[in-house]
């Protein structure tokens, strides 16, 4: 069993090595194999030597403490089963224990005696499979796929909302509305996530005007603010939780709130960096406008288990309640512009002598209800944005050219006459390639959703003996993320890009080639060559499916 391991204490000693073929069983009943591992500036400080600590006896420390799994075995009468997604908990109580630790609350250890799996004196979770006790376990939803790893850095959030909860409660008018969150990196965005899940008008400070960060906060709802000119003391915060650890930030932030206001740190700032600092000027307004600056750290049981429910009630593009409203539209009514990243794509994409692969009037649609893809006249699906209308696209070829992302099922050769119609009241298109060797039939649909978004393209021979090329050049972000591609124990292409994944199932032989994912192949008369691709959220791999069935289905689908 391979494992990331760390020698705490020597910078650049980080090692992926064999370790014993199984996890030793006193380290917990349930077993578990990994999905994803997390990194923050933790383990940073770890492998740069600064910071951890090996178990007892020990020189080496297994690395990961931000964790996702997928249990393997689980006692029975544990409260877990085999197949749930868990995520573990990073701290455990000291044996003594101090009066925290003795009420479930080791995150507010007063003695400093607690352990920490991949930090401090316990294994961390970088191994292919670990042990963990069923009371230190937390249970994802699976819909949340990799986005699951997120656990541990939401259940410091929900720690910190948990506090300012109860420092609120101080008084009976405690009434927030206003919050500024310092820092959008992943912790500032769980922190802005989580206030729009209050209700309360977000503000969000950062200083990098560009890539995804100012359209993610749009989504949610909030103002994005970016410079050093930004007047914070304009937004007045009832609440504000500063998640940099910049310490010109920290001191902007705590002379910023409204009256009464709650200011939570949670970035840990470095030291040796002098500021001018008017101390009498803070204390007279701490004092004077009721306002209180709290630390807040790590996370406890029952902060663990609130994270995993705000990430669940998240907006996630395949797990959308049926009865809320798309994304865009949301956005639309708020008034919020088109995302920046949809329109640097396009910008991208129209650079000079970049022309659509084929004239509009040449494409057909196809379609589930919930996403559409464009077929050219040549066999290329040049435009599809998946899993949803409002979704990037993942091919997008048809403003751009094939680096952009596309898929083309064709003749090898030139075809001499193609033609094209629906299957009678259907969204099944029918391509039909006659060249000098014969006929052949591509049948393009997407199935009707049932829990799982696809895409089915048949190739039938008809007269003849045609060869055929496949091109699959999958481009996420509007051609601008290329995906790793590995291939699957039964065969099929898996296609990953962060929380977007695609796999492609056919008997077709494919080879790589240039970053793109090509096949020859011959089709006779008579013979079939069944292609499907599904989209799915990683780490769960979407099931395959019979073509001919699912042709069938969806006709009747359209019919009924």
């Amino acid at each position: 069993m391979k494992a990331i391991t760390v020698a705490p204490g020597k910078a650049n000693s980080a090692d992926l090595e064999e370790i014993e073929d199984e996890p030793p069983a006193e380290a917990g009943s349930l077993l578990v194999e990994a999905l994803a591992l997390g990194v923050c500036g933790t383990d940073r400080e770890i492998l740069s030597g600064d910071y951890g600590w090996a178990p007892p006896g020990r020189e080496r420390l297994v690395l990961g403490h931000e964790s996702l799994g997928r249990v393997v075995e689980a006692p029975e009468g544990s409260g877990f089963s085999p197949g749930d997604h868990v995520a573990g908990v990073v701290r455990r109580p000291d044996p003594a224990p101090c009066p925290a630790c003795a009420v479930g609350e080791w995150d507010m250890c007063r003695n400093g005696e607690y352990t920490e799996r991949g930090i401090k004196q316990r294994d961390g979770y970088g191994a292919e499979r670990w042990r963990l006790s069923p009371a230190f376990a937390v249970r994802v939803d699976p819909g949340l796929g990799m986005a699951g790893v997120l656990l541990e850095p939401a259940s410091v959030l929900a720690k910190a909302w948990d506090h300012i909860d109860r420092i609120g409660a101080r008084t009976k008018s405690w009434a927030p509305k206003t919050v500024l969150i310092t820092g959008a990196g992943p912790v500032g965005l769980l922190a802005a996530m989580m206030a729009r899940q209050r209700g309360l008008e977000l503000h969000v400070l950062d200083r990098d005007p560009t890539g995804p960060k100012p359209d993610l906060v749009h989504d949610l709802g909030g103002t994005y603010h970016c410079g050093a000119d930004v007047d914070l003391a304009a937004i007045a915060p009832d609440v504000a939780i500063e998640c940099t650890g910049a310490p010109q930030v920290v001191l902007d932030v705590m002379a910023c709130t409204a009256r009464d206001g709650i200011i939570c740190l949670t970035g840990v700032s470095p030291t040796g960096r002098l500021l001018d600092f008017d101390a009498g000027a803070f204390n007279r307004d701490m004092v004077l406008d009721n306002v209180v600056v709290f630390g807040s750290v790590n996370a406890n049981l029952a902060h663990y288990q609130a994270a995993a429910e705000a990430l669940a009630r998240a907006d996630r593009r395949m797990a959308r309640p049926a009865d809320q409203p798309a994304r865009a539209a949301g956005s639309l009514a708020r008034g919020v512009r088109e995302p920046r990243r949809r329109r640097e794509g396009r910008a991208r994409l129209r650079q000079a002598g970049r022309l659509m692969a084929e004239r509009i009037e040449d494409y057909a649609l196809i379609g589930d209800c919930e996403t559409a893809a464009l077929v050219g006249r040549g066999g290329s699906i040049d435009w599809l944005c998946w899993p949803r209308f409002d979704s990037d696209a993942c091919f997008a070829a048809l403003l751009g050219d094939e680096s952009h992302g596309r898929w083309l099922i064709a003749p090898a050769d030139p075809a001499v006459r193609v033609s094209r119609r629906y299957r009678e009241d259907t969204l099944v298109l029918e391509t039909t390639f006659e060249t000098a060797e014969g006929v052949v039939e591509l049948i393009d649909f997407m199935p009707a959703r049932d829990g799982g978004a696809n895409l089915a393209r048949l190739v039938r021979g008809v007269r003849g003996r045609v060869a055929m090329r496949t091109e699959l050049t999958i481009r996420f972000g509007y051609g601008r993320t290329t995906p790793w591609v590995s291939r699957m124990d039964d065969g099929a292409l898996r296609a990953i890009a962060g929380p977007d994944m695609l796999v492609l199932r056919t008997p077709a032989e494919l080879r790589g080639e240039n970053m793109h994912t090509v096949g020859d192949f011959v089709v006779e008369a008579g013979q079939a060559v069944p292609f499907t691709c599904s989209y799915a959220l990683p780490p769960a791999d979407p099931a395959a499916f019979d073509v001919e069935t699912a042709l069938e289905d969806c006709c009747e689908f359209w019919r009924s």
